[in-house]
This record gives structure tokens, sequence and C-alpha cells, in this order.
């Protein structure tokens, strides 16, 4: 309404309609999404009806990833709940709620590492992010805009995908295996790639049920377009009423209709260059672009309205030979207009470490579900150090302030 208001003044309409103020229960949009694929999926025949009311609450109410995802369907998760409930029924010790070591202890290293990417990461970064977007005029400077734009594309990466391993892995204790929400996002080599990477639930929800129903690839390129706008339209809308997740969408929508109309020419232009016979340089290039196209996106969902959005992307590259001047008196902080910012010396190179760290982990061939069980079969002297550091990095390292997550406000 208020994004409507603002719209109608723009234009000179007189908009007599008072904004309401809603109280909306946390997790609504997620477990709407839920019940809604189970409609969907129940109405199409791909799953069968569930008859019992209390397993059909556990489905739509299961604590774990209630607030934010991820988004389950009912062929995944409702056999495993019915599954334990036969068993709880048949006197088995090893029904539902019951501990076993192997799940235990596969759920909890899951959590612990969640909590070190929510903790030691993300929290960090939001330091630096929180009070450039906040009020990013006060930074003439780009490059402060520039560094807390790519600590951010780090922060909502750790913040979400940290929930959705403390989530999994609180569910993974109780013997419920949840679906992957996250595979090396900032390894992807396309935007499409990307998509296909980040928020998986998500992004495979609005593709079952709103891009294939209208008719998917599989009309002409006109409509394909309209189609592709319309899911990602409707992405931006599902995070907020904001003319901000609106641009976002679109523009996202506008990344993949450009990448597909500018295919054949990028793939004409790298043989001819002769890229395309060096195959890593090729792919590390391909990788820069997506991650430096995503950051552009992520100035629009973190901004507060268009106008800060616009000041930013206009900005980021402002001020870059003061970085290199000599004055006299002025450090390397102030040159790169980051000495207001709440972080000692020895933080920024640990955030540092950690941003750089976390873009070239994703750059990984072997998937995430290959790599964790990977891990899980190493001997204990190897696996307990890992658990032992990250533990005492969040201990130490962590940062303890008042912080939800990000994705708890959608």
């Amino acid at each position: 309404e208020v994004s409507a208001a603002s719209l109608a003044h723009m234009i000179g309409w007189n908009y007599s309609v008072r904004t309401l103020g809603l109280v909306l229960p946390i997790g609504l949009s997620f477990h709407t999404f839920q019940s809604m694929a189970y409609t969907i999926e129940v109405y199409n025949g791909r799953a069968p009806a569930e008859r019992h009311a209390g397993l059909f609450a556990l489905y739509v109410l299961f604590y774990p990833q209630l607030v934010a995802g991820p988004i389950e369907r009912p062929q995944h998760l409702l056999p495993q709940l019915r599954g334990h409930m036969l068993r709880a029924d048949a006197g088995d010790p090893g029904s539902f709620g019951a501990l076993s070591r192997p799940n235990v202890s596969a759920g909890l290293s899951l959590m612990l590492f969640g909590l070190f990417k929510k903790m030691v990461i993300a929290d960090r970064l939001s330091t630096v992010v929180d009070p450039v977007y906040a009020d990013p005029a006060l930074y003439r400077g780009g490059i402060a805009l520039l560094v807390a734009t790519v600590f951010f594309a780090v922060q909502i990466y750790c913040d979400f995908s940290g929930y959705t391993d403390i989530a999994r892995g609180a569910a993974s204790v109780m013997g419920i295996e949840l679906r992957e929400n996250f595979d090396r996002p900032y390894g992807a080599r396309s935007i499409q790639e990307f998509w296909h990477r980040w928020h998986m639930s998500l992004s495979s929800w609005f593709r079952d049920y709103v891009y294939l129903p209208l008719g998917g690839n599989r009309v002409g390129a006109a409509r394909w377009a309209f189609n592709i706008c319309i899911a990602f339209v409707l992405s931006g809308l599902w995070h907020g009423a904001n003319w901000t997740f609106v641009l976002w969408g679109t523009l996202n929508a506008a990344y993949l209709l450009i990448g597909r109309a500018t295919a054949p020419a990028r793939g004409r232009i790298a043989a001819a260059s002769g890229l395309a016979s060096f195959p890593q340089a090729h792919r590390a290039l391909k990788v820069a672009i997506t991650i430096a196209l995503t950051c552009g996106g992520w100035i629009l969902f973190r901004a507060r309205t268009a106008g800060d959005a616009w000041y930013i992307a206009t900005h980021l590259f402002t001020g870059i030979g003061a970085v290199f001047a000599r004055s006299a008196g002025d450090g390397l902080m102030v040159r790169l207009g980051l000495a207001t910012l709440p972080l000692a010396k020895h933080e920024w190179v640990l955030s540092a470490v950690l941003v750089a760290g976390v873009f070239l982990a994703d750059q990984r061939r072997q998937p995430v579900a290959a790599l964790t069980a990977a891990f899980g079969r190493h001997p204990v002297w190897i696996r307990w150090p890992v658990y032992y550091a990250l533990a005492l990095s969040v201990l130490f390292l962590g940062v303890y302030r008042t912080a939800t997550f990000i994705y708890f406000q959608f």
C-alpha cells in the first residue's frame, strides 16, 4: 500500500486508502508456499492426499524449516513422517523422536557449520553492510559502497544457507532429511545457472507452479520472454511489496533474456579471440561476470529505496583514484573511505579472508551433497579436529549481538 500511495502521488492521483498495519505470523510465506505445493501436487495427481490430520499439520508446520525453508514437496517429506509414525505405532525403538548416533552426529555437525556461516561470517560482514546501506549518501567515495555490496553478497549467502544448514541439521537429528537449498551459487557460469543453485526450493517452486504452467520454453520467443518476466517479478514481489524487489526481479529477468539473446555472439567472440582454447580461463571469466551481475542485483535487493539503489549503483566507482593518492597524513583506510566503519584493522583482514574463502569454496567441482557425504566417511581423527575448529571459531570469532536471519522478514 505504501508503494501504491507513492505511485499515485507521483502521477497526481488522490490516493485515499489508509495504510494498514498488519501483524503477520513469522514464516507465513514459507508455510503458505509449502501448503500450496501440497494442494497443487495432489490436485494434479502427482501425490496422494494425506488422510492423517496430524501428519498433514506436521508437514505444513514442521518447525526446523518453518520460518525460512527450504520449501518441501509432499512427495519428499510426508513419506518420511508417515514412516516414522508407522514404526512408532509398531513399537520400533528407532521411531520418530528416538535418537540414533549417526543421525545426531550428522545433524549436529551440520548445525555447527551453519552457526559458523551465520555468526562468524554473515554477522561480521553485516557490521559493514548495515551502516553503509542505512545512509549511502554519507559515503561519497565508491570504495565503501563497493565493499559493502560485495560483503552483502556473501552475507546474505552465509546468513540464508547457514539457516538452511541449521534447519537441515535439526531435522537430521530426528531422522528427517530436508532438501538442499544451495549448491555453490557463486561458482555459476551464468545467471541461469546461478538460479539453479541459489534458494533451489523457491526457484523450483516458481519454475513448476508459475513458469511451466504458463508454457515454459515450449512457446514462441515473445511468450517465453513474458513467462520469464512474470516468474521473476512475482519472485521479487514474494520478497516484499517494495519497488526495489520488483526492480530486482525485473533485472534478473533481463539478465536471462539478454543472456539467451547474446549467447551465439558470445560464443563466436570466445572462439575468435582464442579464449575458448583455454577452458579454465574462459570459465573463470564467466564466473567473474556472473558474480558481478549478481552483486548488481543485490544492490536493489538490499537498498531501502530505489533512490538509494540508484545512488549506490552510480557511485560505486567514484573516487577510485584517491586510493592511489599519496596525501600527507592520510592512511590507507582514510583514502579508501572505510575509516568511519566500525571494524578494526585485524577485523578487516579477517573479513577479507572470509569473503575470499567463500568465493573460492564455491569454485569446487564437487556438489555440496557429495562433499558432505565424503566428509562424513573420513575417520574420527580428521573429522573431530574440524568440529573443534568450527566450535572454537563460533565461540571466539562469532559476532554476538542482536541479529535475526535475513529471510525471517519474508
